[in-house]
């Protein structure tokens, strides 16, 4: 990544611009990939005056509707040790065990399904031989 300054047409302000970039073989010129401002340049002191606001804006909390709800993925619940007993976690790290050990065989099946498909469209592709 560069730094890059930026001036702005009509008038003195210049930006100070993070920029990615990238070599275009087709048209013999760069491209940008990415490019972020940082902020403004101070003319007086040329110091880099950040512009926006600091961080990310808070998420809205979206309201589910009961189709999302239920194909979303389950969300992990919390737990903490002070509030349960040995034998209370034990049982859910059991629990959490079967669950990882289903999701291990759906996924291995499904990579099966993929490579059977696999097969049978190079068959197909090549004439059936």
């Amino acid at each position: 990544m560069a730094i890059i300054k930026q001036r702005k047409k009509g008038s003195d302000t210049v930006y100070v611009v993070e920029a990615l970039s990238r070599y275009d073989p087709e048209k013999k010129q760069k491209r940008y990939v990415y490019r972020r401002i940082i902020g403004k340049l101070d003319p007086v002191t040329g110091e880099v005056v950040p512009t926006g606001k600091p961080g990310r804006p808070p998420k809205k909390p979206a309201a589910q509707s009961t189709e999302n709800a239920a194909s979303a993925p389950p969300q992990p619940e919390e737990h903490t040790v002070e509030e349960h007993t040995v034998d209370e976690c034990l049982e859910v790290i059991n629990r959490l065990r079967q669950d990882l050990d289903a999701a291990r065989q759906k996924s291995s099946r499904q990579e099966k399904l993929i490579q059977a498909m696999q097969k049978l469209l190079a068959m197909y592709e090549s004439g059936g031989n």
